[in-house]
């Protein structure tokens, strides 16, 4: 496949995902909650198996399951998870799966919103080569962090790298980018 048809690929399933997010309404439906996407498709960053994530702050833990029950029980592969500090809903709308997050965190704090930005800014930073190479790494089985710390030799829990990420400077992460040799140009 050449990179054009690549890019191509990208950009359809993008739109895709775009009015799939539209068609299903859960923006809408749960706007009460903050929602806010983080999805590794909107930054260039996805495979064909990336999903739509989103984040949400709840107030009431229980609404939040009530309205998500009300509004996307009736999607293929429903599915609530309890976690001592967050709920997790999965369904697939559309041939996506969405993974809604949400907890009582502002969502601006939460650590998937962190690390989205981190996302955003590597992305818009280190360009298509940057984003190339981290999808690379991803089809060879790597989540979207690991392949980020790996490229650029960041060395640790790669969560926490990603995280540490947002505290720096653009000028300071084009530096780390710039600096690394294994980014393929």
């Amino acid at each position: 496949m050449s990179l054009r048809s690549g890019l191509t690929l990208i950009r359809n399933r993008k739109q895709q995902a775009k009015a799939a997010l539209e068609a299903c309404h859960v923006m809408d439906l749960m706007d009460s909650f903050s929602a806010t996407v983080v999805s590794t498709i909107w930054v260039g960053l996805d495979t064909d198996k990336s999903d739509i994530d989103l984040l949400f702050q709840y107030q009431d833990r229980e609404d939040f399951i009530r309205d998500c029950k009300q509004y996307f029980s009736q999607h293929e592969q429903f599915i609530v998870k309890h976690k001592k500090d967050c709920v997790i809903v999965r369904f697939i709308f559309h041939d996506f799966l969405f993974e809604l997050y949400a907890s009582q965190i502002p969502v601006e704090k939460q650590p998937a919103h962190i690390h989205f930005q981190v996302m955003k800014r590597l992305s818009e930073l280190g360009g298509e080569a940057l984003r190339r190479s981290i999808v690379t790494l991803k089809h060879q089985g790597l989540k979207t962090e690991p392949a980020i710390a790996k490229l650029l030799n960041l060395s640790g829990d790669p969560y926490e790298q990603v995280m540490k990420l947002a505290d720096c400077s653009d000028e300071s992460l084009s530096e780390l980018i710039a600096k690394n040799s294994q980014i393929d140009n």
